[in-house]
C-alpha cells in the first residue's frame, strides 16, 4: 500500500508518496547513527531524497508536515517488514 501526505512546500501543495517497497534497506540503520551521533542534520539529504524535494525544498518543509512525512515513513516501514500469514 502506497502512503500518500500532502505538504506544503514554499507555498505550493505538493503530494509525497512513500512506497513501502522503495524504502533503502539502510534507513533504520542511517536514523540509529544519527541519534547515537546527534548529527541529525546528516539525514536531511536522504529524506529529501526519498521524498522527492530538493535540499532548499526540504528546508521549508513546516515541522507539522515534517511529523506527518516521519509517520508515514514509519508506517511504511511497520508495512514493509511485516511478515505475512499465509
Amino acid at each position: 500500500m502506497v502512503i500518500r501526505v500532502q505538504i506544503a512546500v514554499g507555498g505550493t501543495q505538493r503530494e509525497i508518496v512513500i512506497d513501502p517497497d522503495e524504502l533503502p534497506m539502510g534507513l533504520n540503520e542511517d536514523i540509529e547513527n544519527a541519534r547515537e551521533s546527534g548529527k541529525w542534520r546528516d539525514l536531511n539529504k536522504a529524506f529529501a531524497d526519498m521524498i522527492g524535494v530538493t535540499h532548499e525544498e526540504f528546508r521549508q518543509i513546516k515541522q507539522g508536515d515534517f511529523k506527518r512525512i516521519m509517520q508515514a515513513i514509519q508506517d511504511a516501514q511497520k508495512e514493509a517488514t511485516d511478515i505475512p500469514n499465509p
